[in-house]
């Protein structure tokens, strides 16, 4: 909204207890079409390991006691999740595209809002704005008073997102409905209508932060879910923008999955 080795080892192991909504990822995604791909849906949720792991590596630079590379850093963590927020809420509108939250909305009895997922954003706006004052005086007291408050709102959030979101992603699965044409058309539209360079910045934040981890497993389900809901020409744009955004051999190891 830097990685210690506990951390690294515990959100790694998501990979593992998303079995229904990863592993296929790793797989399916080879098809290019909508048949058995609910896991495109992991931008959003590999977008919530992002988030967590940016927040540990601003935590991370606030304890080196570098004021101007966390202010820096939370710059770009604060866009980000910008960006991840309006891929979930939409612009307000119920017209296309309306963003996750109001496509599980529709479809689901108006689940997102009944469980408070649009009023935690709201919370969270004003625990991110204390943030970003402290960060805009670089004021190393005042940025870390704020920081553990901030990760313990945005990780409680996250939990309640997924506890929420995963198992309505895994019934649309068995509704038959089209994942490809939801990421696409409702929630992803919303950010690709913006200038190039802000999809860019997207991809390129996300790839960075997952490929930090020791398993490439979080990067290589992130990057195939965006092969999966790509045309072949937004590939071919996407694909060098991930290249430039990670090392060779964590390109040379995801690879295989997008052929």
């Amino acid at each position: 909204m830097g990685i210690c080795a506990s951390k690294r080892n515990s959100t790694d192991a998501v990979s593992k207890s998303m079995s229904q909504e990863q592993a296929p990822a790793e797989q399916a995604v080879s098809t290019n079409n909508d048949a058995g791909q609910p896991q495109v849906f992991a931008i959003m949720r590999m977008g919530h390991e992002v988030i967590r792991d940016g927040v540990k590596e601003l935590q991370s630079k606030l304890k080196s006691r570098d004021a101007e590379a966390a202010a820096k850093y939370w710059l770009d963590l604060s866009r980000w999740l910008d960006m991840h927020k309006l891929l979930e809420e939409g612009t307000g509108s119920n017209k296309t595209p309306k963003g996750f939250f109001r496509v599980l909305d529709d479809k689901f009895d108006k689940v997102a809002t009944k469980e408070g997922l649009f009023d935690q954003h709201q919370a969270l706006d004003k625990v991110e704005a204390s943030m970003a004052r402290a960060s805009a005086k670089k004021n190393l007291a005042m940025m870390n008073g704020e920081v553990d408050l901030f990760a313990r709102e945005m990780e409680d959030h996250l939990k309640k997102e997924e506890d929420v979101m995963m198992p309505k992603v895994q019934q649309m699965k068995k509704d038959g409905a089209s994942s490809k044409k939801i990421m696409r058309n409702e929630v992803l539209a919303l950010l690709r209508s913006k200038p190039d360079e802000e999809w860019d910045f997207f991809v390129t934040f996300a790839c960075r932060t997952l490929a930090k981890r020791a398993m490439i497993s979080p990067l290589r389900t992130f990057c195939q879910a965006l092969w999966g809901v790509a045309t072949p020409a937004e590939w071919k744009k996407w694909s060098v923008t991930i290249q430039k955004a990670v090392s060779e051999e964590a390109w040379n190891q995801m690879q295989p999955g997008f052929v």
